[in-house]
């Protein structure tokens, strides 16, 4: 069964699956110090780890439909962070089997709404 994935807008915001070609963005962002403040304060620190979590990504897509999402700026056309759902398949926080809705944004979209 192919799963789809929609790509949504809002005013001011393209929300699309995540790519290997934003692994640039991806990890521009999740380098960012300030953005793990509140998670593991542990900053992505190589591009190619940065790809094996899009690899994760694009599998939570083909099992179960569902995963974290690409977010755009539409008048920058600037890849600011992502949105969305993650299924939960292993141990984490004593559970397992649940729906993580997060997000993560490049510092320097913070504040805007």
């Amino acid at each position: 069964m192919e799963k789809h994935l929609p790509t949504l807008e809002t005013e001011r915001l393209i929300i699309r699956p995540i790519q290997m070609d934003d692994a640039a963005y991806f990890f521009a962002m999740d380098s960012q110090p300030e953005v793990h403040t509140f998670l593991n304060n542990e900053p992505v620190q190589s591009l190619d780890e940065m790809k094996k979590a899009i690899a994760h990504i694009q599998q939570q897509y083909e099992k179960y439909g569902i995963g974290r999402l690409g977010v755009i700026e539409k008048s920058s056309n600037q890849w600011i962070g992502w949105t969305g759902f993650k299924y939960i398949d292993e141990l984490e926080n004593g559970r397992i089997g649940f729906l993580d809705l997060g997000y993560r944004f490049r510092l320097e979209s913070w504040g805007k709404g």
